[in-house]
């Protein structure tokens, strides 16, 4: 059961993790469009 249940965190935390590094890169991609010519 106490698996399941670390399965579901982790799960949940790459979640958020994946959205966090997807923002990042965006932010990213959008600054180098601002910078280029």
């Amino acid at each position: 059961m106490m698996v399941v249940v670390m399965v579901v965190m982790l799960m949940r935390f790459m979640d958020v993790v994946y959205s966090v590094i997807i923002i990042c890169l965006c932010c990213i991609l959008l600054g180098l469009k601002d910078r280029a010519p």
